[in-house]
């Protein structure tokens, strides 16, 4: 028997030689610029009707004929092989899948994390998990709000499939969550979450799928920190799943850089006295209010204060990291921190989210570590969060096939073998509840690919084109000066629109009570 299996790693050995020849023949014959938006068109979004897309699973290197079509066809009597020689010894056990630990922080914006270049870090907890896995320099939420990003990260659908778009919308019972698909393939399930958006009693649909879904934290409001309790609680799970068999997800949220921005002077992160007319914890309905009258002095205290919510859920996140090591899971779980949108501080005239998709409201960092994940590794290549779901699912070493995801994994990145698209789609089609708030309405659409960026202004049909390499504040709009490129972006945005269309839920729409309407003011969404 010893010999069967000394026979068995040394054909696994000739097998992993061979497939990575094919991958770097494949890359040699792959195109040169594959950034530009007629090389990604040849990639279509996925759809309920056809779930694999065009380039199937692992994008354009996973399709038949070609460079590695006449190897892959040679690997078929090795692998024959193989299987013979194993069945003739004792079966060895396949290796168990990889838990996953997704963690989002609320509100965070990429260039306030010292990974991506902020001069004063607020969150190392990132930089350290970037030193052992990948970082992904460009990453794109699929809308500038939690409800609608969430339900994208937790499906892997765009917005306009799943449904979410509004506050008084819930997510519909008739889309499969990404714990749903885990608790088909034996995971225990749970979320910590502290934002009420996602919370509600359940009501708002964020739950589905999960066994634990603990919301309690949320229900300290706007002007509370939770940090520490939903840490706290994510640890427990943690011991709890140590001590068992099973693999498991868990889904953490921390809600603090959201505002009303709380001080943490033993942080040294705010001045104590305040700036000009600021002091203490701003209330974001004065902010907005005021925002034309504030000077850029107190524009920056407003930027600590937020710096200083980062960091004091970095603390939390670095604790519940290290609650990982000490119940011994984190050599077996995939850990993938990211953001469900960033901030705006005036760059636009406005202090908050959800109104538009430009970069400080779109563009949030990612990083994963974990089993398999390659150390040190920096991704520049852009890349949308719909596609969390079918990625994480590869990296955790389980089937994703049949699954109707809208865009292909990006684990070829991770890994450091290429094969997904180079684009980001985003939208935004926010109505107020209240009358009042007229000022957050929005219908808007992006894409991104490569270095280029376009918006749609979906009411006037207004296109705004950036080089986001020459222009990365999206400034100086060359829609005139480049109508071919601007029209052949506006065919791919449309390309992904109507994709996500074609798979629209209905989404649950409910009256919100007088309770949730207050909250709701507290957090900014309703005046």
């Amino acid at each position: 028997m010893g010999g069967s299996w000394q026979h068995v790693v040394v054909g696994l050995a000739v097998l992993a030689a061979v497939a990575w020849l094919v991958r770097r023949r494949m890359k040699k014959k792959g195109c040169d610029d594959c950034a530009l938006a007629e090389a990604v068109r040849k990639q279509p979004v996925r759809t309920a009707a056809d779930p694999s897309g065009a380039a199937g699973k692992g994008g354009p290197s996973s399709g038949t004929g070609g460079a590695g079509t006449d190897v892959t066809r040679a690997l078929v009597p090795l692998l024959a092989g193989l299987a013979a020689l194993a069945a003739g010894g004792q079966a060895r056990a396949a290796e168990p899948p990889h838990n996953l630990l997704l963690i989002v922080v609320d509100t965070l914006r990429w260039d306030h994390v010292g990974a991506y270049g902020h001069p004063h870090d607020p969150l190392p907890a990132a930089a350290a998990l970037a030193a052992r896995g990948v970082q992904f320099e460009r990453a794109y939420s699929t809308a500038p709000w939690t409800k609608s990003s969430v339900a994208s990260l937790l499906t892997g659908l765009y917005p306009s499939a799943h449904g979410v778009k509004n506050l008084n919308e819930s997510l519909p019972a008739s889309v499969t969550t990404l714990a749903e698909v885990l608790a088909e393939r034996g995971y225990r399930r749970s979320g910590v979450v502290s934002n009420l958006l996602l919370g509600e009693g359940g009501q708002n649909g964020f739950g589905q799928g999960f066994e634990r879904y603990e919301e309690s934290s949320a229900a300290g409001g706007h002007n509370s920190v939770s940090s520490e309790v939903v840490t706290a609680q994510a640890l427990q799970l943690l011991s709890t799943y140590a001590r068992g068999e099973d693999p498991f997800f868990l889904f953490v949220l921390y809600f603090d850089p959201h505002y009303n921005w709380v001080e943490h002077p033993e942080l040294g992160r705010s001045s104590p006295e305040g700036t000009g007319t600021l002091r203490g914890t701003p209330h974001i309905r004065e902010l907005t209010a005021r925002r034309d009258q504030l000077t850029a002095e107190e524009i920056d205290y407003l930027r600590d204060l937020y710096d200083g919510e980062i960091a004091y859920a970095d603390r939390a996140i670095r604790q519940l990291l290290a609650g990982l090591e000490a119940n011994g899971l984190a050599d077996d779980t995939i850990v993938m921190l990211t953001a469900d949108h960033g901030e705006e501080f005036r760059e636009r005239g406005w202090i908050g989210h959800t109104r538009t998709l430009y970069e400080e409201l779109l563009r949030v960092p990612l990083v994963v570590a974990g089993p398999g994940v390659p150390a040190g590794r920096l991704v520049r290549d852009p890349v949308s969060l719909v596609a969390t779901a079918p990625t994480v699912l590869e990296l955790m070493g389980l089937d994703g096939a049949g699954l109707s995801f809208q865009e292909p994994s990006f684990a070829g990145l991770v890994r450091g073998e290429g094969g997904a698209p180079a684009l980001a789609f985003g939208e935004v089609d926010f109505d107020p509840v209240n009358p009042r708030n007229e000022d957050k309405r929005a219908h808007k659409k992006t894409i991104v690919v490569g270095n280029w960026k376009l918006v749609r202004d979906d009411p006037t049909g207004t296109l705004e084109l950036y080089d986001l390499t020459a222009d990365p504040a999206e400034r100086s709009d060359l829609s005139r000066e480049r109508p071919d490129l601007r029209d052949r972006l506006l065919a791919l945005l449309e390309e992904r629109e109507a994709g996500a269309r074609s798979t629209a839920a209905v989404a649950e729409t409910r009256e919100l009570t007088e309770e949730e309407l207050e909250r709701l003011r507290g957090l900014g969404y309703v005046q």
